[in-house]
């Protein structure tokens, strides 16, 4: 498999829309919330409405809500791998040991801590508005991981 250059761009991108949606709910004076799980598609019969960065920004502007719920997702590596291989019974030391896993976690640690996923949020008037995006990037770490993870489970 080909790989990419891994740059900061992405990344930046991800958390420039991050603090953006931030600024634009600050500036309607909407308090910001950091939910510890937000799943749009069960808005409790609110009308679900999906959106993209750029209209989430339009509509804080508009509808000025008083809560906007936003909740991200800083990458880890090894965090990453272990959700891919999604078993308890793992011992972690061992796995950023093994000769499959080491390769992969040495070339995406430099990403720890960045933001990878943001899920934003809010209801008004019996809408629920929501937004999921995830850095260009990380759809490149979950084919490699998932590549791993397959190799380790056929074992």
């Amino acid at each position: 498999m080909a790989t990419k250059e891994l740059t900061q761009s992405d990344a930046r991108s991800l958390s420039d829309k991050i603090d953006a949606i931030r600024a634009q709910a600050a500036k309607v004076g909407a308090k910001i919330i950091a939910p510890l799980l937000m799943e749009p598609e069960k808005a409790g019969g609110a009308l679900s409405v999906l959106v993209d960065g750029a209209q989430m920004l339009d509509l804080i502007e508009h509808l000025k809500p008083k809560v906007v719920f936003v909740a991200e997702v800083s990458f880890d590596a090894l965090t990453e791998v272990l959700l891919e291989l999604d078993d308890e019974d793992l011992d972690v030391d061992e796995l950023e040991r093994d000769k499959r896993v080491k390769p992969l976690l040495k070339r995406w640690r430099e990403r720890d801590g960045e933001s990878c996923r943001v899920v934003v949020g809010f209801l008004v008037e019996g809408a629920f508005y929501h937004m999921m995006e995830q850095a260009a990037w990380l759809e490149e770490f979950e084919s490699e991981a998932e590549e791993v993870a397959d190799e380790l489970l056929d074992e």
